[in-house]
């Protein structure tokens, strides 16, 4: 069965019993759950998401005024909310075999009892939930369809005559008003728009039509949601609720729609893809922009890295290595001091006035006589005496 089918289904089925009529009694809770009334909206939850709750419980009533705001009608006058521990143990809170049950996402919502149903388990990829967009999604549902049906029990003592029978409203519109509303996988939306606007393959309203709604087609959810926005934005923001208006006293979708719009369907539909193309063509240039600052960003940090790096690197060899005056190359093993026979010729006054000169060995430095001559290699003294040399004995 069809999304579409299951959420006429559930619209016949709340149109079929009178305004007056007291709601349906939703499945009965466990022990275990802590229940807390707050007024108009009661919630039931697993002790074990009792923080989750307590976070979202405060955004409740400002989700209403929202919806209120948006759909310009009293919606919402008493909802039943459940938190579940896991997704598994939803079923027990709500009937969600049940037809015209809308379950998407970690959660479920119900028309007849008002009801919406969340779980706290984890998502399918691991991921913790966030409450409050799941119970902004089925509460928005659950909104849409009051909204439809203005099904505001009037006072007993005037019964008003049986209203006209409404027109249904497409599943997909209403699975992107929710998904919109409940600003569900914003991100992803944008860039699946923004690459189909790039490469010029935008869905016209006929294709999301086809589609029925966006579970299957990511492409499809993304441009529901967005369609959704451009009606709730356009006339100044009062084009859903006329659309409603319409829609209650039997006027279908399509003609509801370009009425409350202006014009007809393939100038909405013009008008839609150009506010699309409007919206989403700077995306591109911001992204390129924003991704060539960033590398430049990283090539700066990169650099300053480096610098920083290199002097640590140089300030820890300086601190490490020995000072110039004891560096190992620098350290040399003490001189010694040798006496080398060296030749140097003495002069020695003799008798009859006359000098004699004496080649002597004298003690002298290594290093002083290694930059002089090669000395002579002297065995004994000599002297000189009348033009001759003689060994001195």
């Amino acid at each position: 069965m069809s999304h579409g089918q299951v959420y006429a289904g559930a619209l016949i089925a709340l149109l079929s019993a009178p305004a007056h009529v007291a709601l349906a009694s939703p499945t009965p809770l466990t022990p275990e759950y802590v229940v807390e009334d707050d007024g108009w909206f009661t919630v039931a939850y697993h002790p074990s998401a009792r923080e989750r709750v307590r976070v979202m419980m405060p955004r409740i009533s400002e989700i209403r005024a929202e919806l209120r705001g948006v759909l310009g009608s009293s919606v919402l006058e008493h909802v039943e909310i459940r938190v579940a521990a896991l997704d598994s143990e939803m079923s027990l809170l709500g009937p969600i075999e049940k037809e015209g049950a809308e379950t998407h996402h970690g959660g479920a919502s119900f028309g007849p009892e008002r009801l919406v149903v969340l779980s706290a388990g984890p998502a399918l990829d691991g991921t913790e939930r966030d409450l409050e967009v799941i119970a902004r999604y089925h509460l928005a549902r659950l909104a849409l369809l009051e909204a439809l049906t203005d099904s505001v029990a009037p006072p007993a003592a005037a019964p008003p005559p049986p209203p006209p029978k409404a027109s249904s409203l497409p599943a997909w519109f209403a699975d992107g008003f929710a998904t919109n509303f409940a600003h569900e996988g914003e991100g992803g939306r944008a860039a699946q728009i923004m690459v189909s606007n790039a490469l010029g393959r935008m869905p016209h309203l006929a294709d999301l039509e086809r589609s029925g709604t966006g579970d299957d087609d990511d492409q499809a959810a993304a441009f529901a949601a967005e369609f959704a926005r451009f009606v709730g934005e356009a006339e100044n923001g009062q084009a859903l609720s006329d659309t409603l208006q319409r829609m209650r006293k039997g006027t279908p979708f399509d003609e509801a729609l370009a009425s409350a719009v202006g014009g007809d369907k393939a100038s909405i539909d013009r008008a839609f893809r150009k506010d699309v193309a409007k919206k989403y063509v700077l995306f591109p240039v911001l992204f390129v922009s924003a991704l060539l600052w960033t590398l430049l960003a990283m090539v700066g940090w990169f650099r300053r890295r480096r610098r920083v790096l290199s002097a640590r690197a140089t300030s820890r060899f300086l601190e490490a290595r020995p000072t110039r005056s004891v560096r190992a190359k620098d350290i040399r093993e003490p001189v010694e001091t040798r006496v080398e026979p060296v030749a140097e010729a003495v002069p020695i006054p003799i008798s009859g006035g006359k000098w004699v000169r004496i080649d002597v060995a004298v003690p002298t430095d290594s290093a002083t006589a290694a930059e002089k001559a090669e000395p002579k290699a002297i065995d004994v003294p000599t002297i000189e005496h009348d033009g001759g040399w003689h060994t001195l004995h």
